[in-house]
């Protein structure tokens, strides 16, 4: 099990939104280290729009499932990509 998000990223480090303790680091002078940890600190949200998505599958769903699923995956793939969902 993982440690429970949200988790937020600042500095190359990925804290736990909760209690704010270290869950990782990235290390060294990689002029990509603030987007890899904003994409690890989005784990969390993008396996959990990946489990829904599943279930949306296999259970099928409301169109207000649907849209609040999608609505749900866009702002974990932004967070992740360190935009703003449009």
């Amino acid at each position: 099990m993982h440690t429970t998000g949200p988790w937020i990223s600042s500095a190359g480090m990925i804290v736990s939104k909760a209690d704010h303790k270290a869950i990782a680091g990235i290390a060294g002078t990689n002029p990509n280290r603030d987007a890899n940890a904003r994409l690890i600190a989005a784990a969390p949200d993008l396996l959990k729009a990946a489990e829904r998505g599943m279930a949306v599958l296999r259970d099928g769903a409301t169109i207000p499932q649907l849209e609040a699923w999608r609505d749900f995956a866009r702002a974990a793939i932004a967070k992740a990509k360190g935009t703003t969902v449009s």
